[in-house]
């Protein structure tokens, strides 16, 4: 297995209407929608060019704004967690295993950006010369303190 250490592998629309979300992202860039059987119900993953590269989520968390929340993999979860709680990181949401997918946990760092590491079970997608249109290209922290 390959894990792309650092690298942003997966991104998660969280919302109150993640329905309404669908139809937006689906009309304006052409992504197509699959749902996964989950433990808590089913989780609908984003589709473009034939691979999944993010998900829809239902917002719970009434003090969380709608946002995209960025996935960071790791080749260990446990490790890289205890490190960046280490350096200041608190946890948002705690580590969880996504059925035979892999596990994550959410974390805010000092600044107040919230971001998550994963460890796929699959380690992670090769990186590709061309990317199909309508996948990931960028993301950016933007923060008062870039210290």
């Amino acid at each position: 297995m390959t894990y792309l250490q650092g690298k942003f592998v997966w991104f998660e629309h969280y919302s109150n209407d993640p329905v309404a979300a669908q139809r937006f992202y689906s009309s304006w860039l052409g992504w197509g929608k699959t749902e996964v059987p989950m433990p808590q119900g089913p989780y609908t993953m984003i589709v473009n060019g034939g691979d999944t590269i993010g998900g829809y989520f239902r917002n719970e968390q009434n003090s969380w704004p709608t946002r995209w929340l960025p996935y960071v993999s790791v080749s260990n979860l446990d490790a890289s967690n205890a490190a960046a709680r280490k350096a200041g990181a608190s946890e948002c949401f705690p580590p969880f295993a996504a059925g035979d997918m892999g596990r994550g946990v959410g974390l805010i760092d000092p600044q107040g950006a919230a971001f998550a590491l994963w460890q796929g079970a699959q380690g992670d997608m090769p990186d590709v010369k061309m990317a199909p249109v309508g996948n990931w290209c960028w993301n950016e922290l933007w923060t008062r303190n870039p210290a």
